[in-house]
């Protein structure tokens, strides 16, 4: 099971090196990378118990992944350097629910954090690669309704964050705030663990074994 935060994918390494990126880039983004490694792993972990083939499980990576971007969106209403689409994102997860068949519910009082907004970027942007191979494997299940729900997996706009994000790096402008950026891609892994953790605490076995 693939994360669909996939940063330290090995194939982004290769299409940075491809684009000539200065050491300035490579220095902050190879930084991030390994200081976020077992935040990685972790979430990793925990998304990786949902059983995509089924619907229910689909459902609850879906609605888990919704709840972590409710708690980061205020992040942008802030600063969003390289123009984060969160309601896009939402708005997909809401269709592909309403394919599952689950209405999607927002929290009256949404929790949030206090976070460098290209941190969260760096750890959103860096889910292009890992959601591509997750479409791909979702998309070749033979359930049609599972085929049908795969709008969030599909939208591509997270590469061209993630391009831009590299860009900016190369300018060396985010230098200094290096560790404020790093601790906000740590506390964005950790929403999203969380919200992957209560979701599987919120569902019964009997749930997951409807399809």
């Amino acid at each position: 099971m693939i994360w669909a935060f996939a940063t330290r994918t090995d194939s982004s390494d290769v299409l940075a090196e491809g684009a000539g990126l200065s050491q300035n880039a490579s220095k902050l983004r190879f930084f991030l990378r390994a200081e976020t490694r077992q935040c990685h792993t972790d979430t990793e972990a925990a998304f990786g118990r949902f059983r995509l083939e089924t619907r229910s499980g689909f459902t609850d990576f879906l609605t888990a992944h919704r709840q972590a971007l409710l708690v980061v969106r205020p992040v942008f209403e802030r600063q969003n350097p390289f123009e984060v689409k969160v309601e896009s994102l939402l708005d997909d997860i809401d269709h592909d629910l309403e394919i599952l068949g689950e209405k999607s519910t927002d929290i009256d009082d949404p929790e949030t954090i206090d976070a460098h907004p290209v941190g969260v970027s760096y750890v959103l942007a860096g889910s292009h690669l890992g959601a591509s191979l997750l479409l791909r494997s979702v998309s070749e299940q033979t359930d049609p309704v599972l085929k049908k729900s795969t709008n969030y997996l599909a939208n591509s706009h997270l590469g061209s964050v993630w391009k831009r994000m590299l860009s900016d790096f190369e300018t060396g402008r985010w230098e200094e705030d290096k560790l404020a950026i790093l601790d906000g891609a740590r506390k964005t892994f950790g929403v999203f663990e969380m919200a992957a953790n209560r979701r599987q605490q919120d569902t019964t076995p009997y749930e997951h074994a409807l399809f």
